[in-house]
This record gives structure tokens, sequence and C-alpha cells, in this order.
């Protein structure tokens, strides 16, 4: 099967509980949701096939698969081909059906689009993002949750930057709630 990609490259992991992890990417192109403060390029640069993908990919390092919205499309295959030689993070809103199987479920749930019960059933971590959750939504959503995922307070930034206000927000909220703070590491090093 053929993919719609932006981009794939080998970095750290910047977000989450795999943050400074050394990991591949695959940048999937599109996402319907269409967020105000998206910080991430969805245009299609290549049509690229599972086989050719998977064969990109730095052997012995993990592979995460973005977005854009990456459940828009069948995973299904390249999951299939990947997973013969590569642990498997799946980054999602959560708001689309998420292949099974996958290691490790990254849920960052939207406002425009709600998260699915599976969503909420499969994911091994949850970055909300402030401010564009309030600290009771995050409460009151929270609870949905049911596999008890390690929850992050992830505060939104600029393509390029750090916005201080979210982050002093975040602190804030993460400090309530006795959550850590997903600091997006990678714009803090300025590496994609």
């Amino acid at each position: 099967m053929n993919y719609p990609i932006v981009e794939t490259f080998f970095s750290i992991q910047g977000e989450g509980t795999q943050v400074g992890r050394p990991v591949n990417f695959i940048r999937l192109a599109g996402c319907p949701i269409n967020c105000d403060f998206c910080d991430t390029d969805k245009d299609v640069k290549e049509t690229v096939s599972s086989y050719e993908l998977a064969h990109r990919m730095k052997p012995g390092f993990p592979v995460v698969i973005t977005g854009g919205e990456p459940c828009i499309h069948d995973l299904n295959p390249l999951i299939e081909e990947l997973r013969r030689d590569f642990l498997i993070y799946l980054e999602t809103s959560g708001a689309f059906i998420i292949p099974t199987g996958v290691p490790l479920v990254s849920v960052s749930p939207k406002k425009d689009r709600h998260f699915t019960k599976q969503a909420a059933d499969l994911a091994h971590e949850v970055k909300w993002l402030v401010p564009v959750w309030t600290l009771e939504e995050i409460r009151t959503l929270s609870k949905f949750f049911t596999r008890g995922p390690h929850h992050f307070i992830q505060p939104v930034n600029t393509f390029l930057g750090i916005d201080s206000n979210n982050v002093r927000l975040a602190i804030e909220t993460a400090t309530t709630l006795n959550w850590p703070i997903s600091v997006q590491l990678h714009k803090l090093l300025k590496v994609r």
C-alpha cells in the first residue's frame, strides 16, 4: 500500500514517555481537524509504499508514526511491514479508529474532534495541550482513559519556538494535578 508522506527522518523523540530516545519518524500527510495552533506541516511531499518506508528506517531504533493525523489512513499494511523489524509508536488525536497491535499509543485529544472510546482504552500516554484544555476539562476527561496511561501537560508552542505564557500555564496546571510536563524537547534542542 502507498502512503502520502510529508517526511521521514531520524531524530530524538521530543515528547511523552519516550522523550530523548533516538527514533525514526514517519510523518503522514493530511488531517481533517485543522487546529488553529497546529505546528505541523501536513502537505504531501511524496507517495511511498509501506515496503519502501520500512527500508528507509534506521535499523535498531523504534519507528514513530505521526502526522497530521495518521489514523485517517489504513495503517495496517504499514504496521505489518514495520513490526517485523521495529518497535512501533503511534501519535494520534484519538478521534479516528486506531489499528490494534501498536505497542505504544500516544493520544493528544483535540477539542474540535472528541477522542473515541477506543482511544481512551488503548492509550499508553495522553498529552493534554494547554491552553486548549482547561484544568477542569482535563480533570473530567482524563477519567475516561481506563488503561491508567501516563498523563502529561504540554504547552502549545509556535512552529519553531516556545510560548512562555503557555509554558507558565502548563506549569500551573501540572503542579495542580501533580502530573509531569511534556516539554517538546526537540524545540528546545532546535532539531526536527
